[in-house]
Formats: C-alpha cells, sequence, structure tokens
C-alpha cells in the first residue's frame, strides 16, 4: 500500500523532498513509508537519498530555566546583601534543586556558605548564561559551541533528537504499477 501512494505521487510530481513530511501528510506511519522506499529503491523503482537532521531539544528541567533562569542565578538573587541562613534560602526551592543550585552558585564563586549565614562573594551576576544557551537553542540558533553542548547534555537540560527520512525521485525503472 505504501508502495502505490509513493508510486502515484511520483507520477505527477518530480519528488519527495521529506519522507517524514510526505508521511504525515498522507497519514502513513513513516516506518512503512520508509520500508516502501528501501522496497522501491531496491528495484529501481525509485531513487533515494538518506536525509538526516539533528536537533537539540529542551528536557522538562532545560524548559523550565528558559522560562525562569537557571537555578544558580535564581539562589544568587534570593540572598540579600547581608546574607541569609541556609534554612531560610532553602525554603525558596525545592531539594533537588536547591542541591544543584548550592553546586553551581559555589562552582561559579557566587557565594559563600559560612557557618551561620550564605553571602554573596559578588555583588551582581550579569548575565544567566545557562538561560541565554536555552533560549538559543529553542530558538534554533546555531552558534552555540561545543563546549556550552557538552555542559547543557552533561546537565540533562539538552537531548539531541536525529530524524531521519528520504528525499525520493523517480528511478531508472519507474513504473506506476509494480
Amino acid at each position: 500500500m505504501a508502495e502505490d501512494v509513493v508510486l502515484e505521487y511520483l507520477q505527477n510530481h518530480h519528488e519527495i523532498a521529506d519522507s517524514q513530511l510526505f508521511a504525515a501528510q498522507a497519514n502513513i506511519n513513516h516506518d512503512d513509508i520508509a520500508n516502501a522506499i528501501n522496497s522501491l529503491t531496491d528495484h529501481g523503482y525509485v531513487d533515494s537519498q538518506e536525509i538526516i537532521e539533528e536537533t537539540w531539544l529542551l528536557t522538562e528541567a532545560g524548559k523550565t530555566y528558559a522560562v525562569h533562569g537557571s537555578p544558580e542565578v535564581r539562589l544568587f538573587l534570593a540572598i540579600p546583601q547581608e546574607g541569609i541562613t541556609k534554612d531560610e534560602l532553602q525554603k525558596k526551592f525545592d531539594a533537588s534543586e536547591f542541591k544543584i543550585a548550592c553546586a553551581k552558585a559555589a562552582q561559579n564563586r557566587w557565594v559563600d556558605f559560612g557557618r551561620q549565614l550564605v553571602t554573596r562573594k559578588i555583588q551582581l551576576v550579569d548575565n544567566d548564561k545557562v538561560q541565554t544557551l536555552l533560549l538559543q537553542i529553542q530558538n534554533a540558533e546555531e552558534n552555540i559551541s561545543q563546549d556550552d553542548i557538552k555542559a547543557l547534555t552533561k546537565r540533562k537540560l539538552i537531548v539531541l533528537q536525529v530524524k531521519q527520512g528520504f528525499s525520493v525521485r523517480r528511478g531508472p525503472n519507474y513504473a506506476l504499477q509494480q
């Protein structure tokens, strides 16, 4: 059935530019279309080129950070100039996020976790780099370094989505019927 749909389409069109889009428009599972294309290619009915598209997507945590900012920046902003007890600060975050925020803020040398108070080591964090990078990925900007991609992946804020498909044209043995 999927073979017939591909052949009928190519009867009136020059090519199928993207089998993923074609399958969606034809309301057919892409695996069925891909199997049909492979079979038709093997018999010379069509010529096909594999298309591999890699896209970075935000995880749920990444989406949250893109909207609200990274936990480390939010932690820094939650510390008043005079300092705050760790218990009071912890009430402003859920447990897992607080642990991440503390670790990253300490790693960045933004805060000091003293015996009595948590205080700022610097006066201002002028940019939430994590949030900025996540927004760039969300907007499909391509000027992001591999080091930044690696760091965001390690923090499980982004995942790689790989879409495979085909572009298809009539082959040397093309016929409407097999």
